[in-house]
């Protein structure tokens, strides 16, 4: 390519935040099955006078109070375009209790990403995908049977978050992909059988809808 060639391209980066369904590294049978991966090579595809540029600043197994500790390093260092993030999940490890948020935190730290996130830069909200809570390692841990005498299961748990995560997007006009929503009717096909993490399907699902509203925003730049 020719330098006026280059000079046309442009950059546009995305920063992932959350932790082991955004982080992506877990269920895809290979990397490039990895949702990120996918999205990356169809945006390129579908806008080749762009150069994106993903940066992973999620972390799997970590709770939101700690991810928001590292949110200067994890995501606010690389000034990015767009930040792709999924409030919710570890924030209940009832094996370690010093983990778990008390009640108001997990809103709290939501504020805060919000206030600290250059306003230029544009949110996508992801609802946390549903949880088959039979197979999921908490269904027989002995830290969780008193629990699961008030709740079902983890997915019910969960679902309590991610209706706080839904209202904090609504809150601000976030675009949203709602994974718990596109990927109840058929949760054998997209969730692994960890019972949390999303198959090669579910990775490409991902992938398809983040592009759609990706696309969407870039078009309308």
């Amino acid at each position: 390519a020719s330098k006026k060639e280059y000079n046309k391209m442009k950059n546009i980066k995305i920063s992932l935040f959350g932790s082991s369904i955004m982080e992506g590294c877990l269920g895809a049978e290979t990397v490039a099955d990895r949702y990120y991966s996918i999205l990356h090579k169809k945006l390129s595809e579908r806008f080749p006078s762009v150069c994106f540029s993903i940066f992973n600043g999620a972390m799997g197994g970590w709770s939101t109070r700690e991810l928001m500790q590292k949110f200067d390093e994890f995501v606010l260092q690389y000034s990015p375009d767009y930040c792709l993030v999924m409030f919710g999940a570890n924030n209940n490890d009832l094996a370690r209790p010093e983990r778990c948020l008390a009640e108001g935190e997990l809103e709290l730290l939501m504020e805060e990403f919000q206030q600290k996130l250059p306003q230029n830069c544009q949110r996508i909200g992801v609802v946390l995908n549903p949880v088959i809570s039979e197979r999921h390692m908490t269904w027989r841990h002995p830290a969780w049977q008193e629990a699961f005498k008030v709740w079902k299961g983890l997915d019910e748990v969960l679902e309590e978050e991610r209706n706080k995560a839904r209202s904090f997007y609504k809150k601000y006009d976030y675009k949203v992909l709602d994974l718990s929503k596109i990927m109840r009717n058929d949760v054998e096909k997209y969730v692994c059988s960890d019972g949390i993490h999303l198959t090669n399907e579910g990775h490409k699902l991902f992938a398809e809808e983040l592009f759609e509203i990706l696309q969407d925003s870039i078009l309308k730049q």
